[in-house]
């Protein structure tokens, strides 16, 4: 119980109906006897430390399925396929980045099991990016240029007065 049945217990103090008739609950971890206005099949008095017998059969909980294989939807074989195409990938911008040359790149490649690039294909990786990173560029502009025009161009202003939307005069200060 989430109180205490002692011998100054009041039932009205813990929010029960008090009755006049009384229930004898014996505690069957020691024997004590208490007598409490309701019945209880399982009592444990407070003597006792609160330590009953259980009084169900705790389950154990089932394994946790193992963590073979994420639920991707890919196979195995395209899983390591694309583990291997991204580590060429991350090799590939160590090279561009660090400026290494074709010789030590091809060592570098070598020794984690992929072909040695090309020129051709560092060249494609840098020009790509460049390419990204200019049509990016561009759309950034076009849209804070589309936005200028649209804050500067004349004509009705919606704002709030008195939590409704109202439409006011651009130039207008004062409703």
């Amino acid at each position: 119980l989430p109180f205490s049945l002692g011998d100054d217990f009041l039932c009205g103090d813990d929010g029960f109906e008090c009755n006049e008739r009384l229930y004898e609950n014996v505690c069957t971890h020691c024997g004590a006897s208490r007598m409490c206005p309701f019945s209880l099949s399982d009592f444990v008095c407070d003597r006792c430390g609160g330590t009953a017998p259980t009084r169900f059969e705790e389950m154990e909980l089932p394994e946790a399925p193992a963590e073979e294989e994420p639920d991707d939807g890919l196979t195995t074989e395209e899983r390591e396929a694309m583990r291997k195409e991204n580590d060429r990938t991350q090799l590939l911008w160590k090279t561009l980045i660090q400026g290494i040359p074709l010789s030590q790149a091809a060592e570098l490649f070598d020794s984690q099991g992929h072909e040695p690039p090309t020129e051709q294909e560092l060249m494609d990786l840098r020009t790509n990016t460049l390419a990204h990173v200019r049509q990016k560029t561009i759309g950034r502009r076009q849209f804070m240029k589309s936005a200028l025009k649209n804050k500067s161009s004349k004509g009705q202003t919606k704002r709030f007065l008195n939590n409704e939307m109202v439409t006011v005069a651009k130039k207008r200060q004062i409703l």
